[in-house]
């Protein structure tokens, strides 16, 4: 946000009535603001009266911060609220997607028209473009109220596409599930089917299945405990991946598994020797096993959670029940599945006219 001071004497010389004035550029008009009655000039110029009327604006006056491109806040962004690396990456990826510079561009220079000029240039899915919106929303949203780099969030009114359920997400059928094991059990090596079948039969997030350790599996009680992920880090002494805390507070949980599954984890612990870091397997990230997958069922990993969710949302398992199996929130799951959850509504519509109509 661009600014400038002006002082005047609103009074006479005899009786003069200082009044600081701070003009400042929002959504391309310029707008002004002001404090009066201090007893001399050089007090209405004061750091102190200009933090007065800064704050009334609600933007720092720390230059750093105000000097700061969007890359740069990124940065800041993700250490602040302890962003994986992965995710970190993916943020900064989703702005440089952007061909019009945004992400090299100060943040206190950047407007809605700016934004909306980048989405609609962009030849990106409409899948792909609601995930950078959802992006900016969030790093907009911290520079305004965390930070107050901003006085006004540009991205605010973004507007998300509207998709159809079959574009949001990926679910396999039945029968392509039930094919996909069985091919992957027949034709992989028993390591990158059994990584297929715990995404498949418990919805975890790929980067959960990888960070699996030895003591998270009790094969007797057929549960599993998820308490941290391995993927993608900083990279520090050559490192470029290893163990890092689930993505939410409400990521760690244990969840039951079938018992075809603990079946196939306990032949597998007996042919494969654990790892130096007690991990299950030994793949480092998750690009591997996510080809694989798309090669049988032209989709990523991913498909297999939300196959999990939606399969559990038909048979009729409550959402709160489906969002702590998931490790999400109640309005996360409404909102990516809200085709699944509408058809729900319709099933207690009927059902209450059943019962008591």
């Amino acid at each position: 946000m661009r600014y400038n001071f002006l002082v005047r004497n609103r009074g006479t010389k005899s009786k003069p009535a200082w009044q600081l004035v701070i003009s400042y550029e929002q959504d391309g008009r310029w707008k002004q603001k002001s404090k009066g009655g201090f007893a001399s000039r050089a007090e209405a110029m004061s750091d102190t009266a200009k933090k007065l009327l800064i704050d009334k604006i609600g933007v720092t006056t720390d230059r750093d911060l105000l000097d700061l491109t969007l890359g740069e806040f990124i940065g800041i962004y993700a250490v602040d609220k302890h962003l994986a690396y992965a995710t970190e990456t993916s943020y900064r990826s989703d702005i440089k997607s952007l061909k019009n510079g945004l992400y090299d561009k100060k943040i206190t220079d950047i407007t809605f028209a700016d934004l909306r000029h980048a989405l609609n240039s962009s030849t990106r899915k409409d899948t792909s473009k609601n995930k950078t919106i959802t992006v900016l929303k969030s790093l907009f949203l911290a520079a305004q109220k965390t930070y107050k780099i901003i006085a006004v969030n540009p991205a605010e009114d973004l507007q998300r596409a509207s998709l159809r359920s079959a574009d949001s997400i990926n679910v396999l059928t039945d029968f392509e599930l039930k094919t996909l094991l069985a091919r992957s059990r027949k034709e992989l090596q028993f390591s990158n089917y059994l990584q297929i079948a715990i995404c498949a039969k418990t919805g975890m997030r790929v980067g959960e299945m990888l960070g699996l350790t030895r003591n998270c599996v009790d094969l007797e009680n057929l549960e599993i405990v998820i308490d941290k992920q391995y993927g993608l880090i900083k990279p520090l002494s050559g490192a470029s991946s290893g163990f890092t805390p689930c993505k939410t507070h409400r990521s760690n949980r244990t969840i039951p598994i079938p018992q075809s599954l603990a079946d196939d984890i306990s032949v597998y612990l007996q042919i494969c020797p654990i790892n130096f870091d007690s991990r299950l397997f030994t793949r480092r990230s998750s690009r591997g096993i996510s080809r694989i997958v798309h090669s049988y069922t032209s989709h990523g990993i991913h498909c297999l959670r939300h196959t999990y969710a939606t399969k559990l949302l038909a048979a009729g398992t409550d959402i709160k029940t489906v969002a702590a199996l998931l490790g999400d929130s109640v309005e996360t799951v409404l909102k990516t599945y809200v085709s699944y959850t509408e058809d729900m509504r319709a099933k207690a519509k009927n059902d209450i006219q059943q019962l008591f109509g």
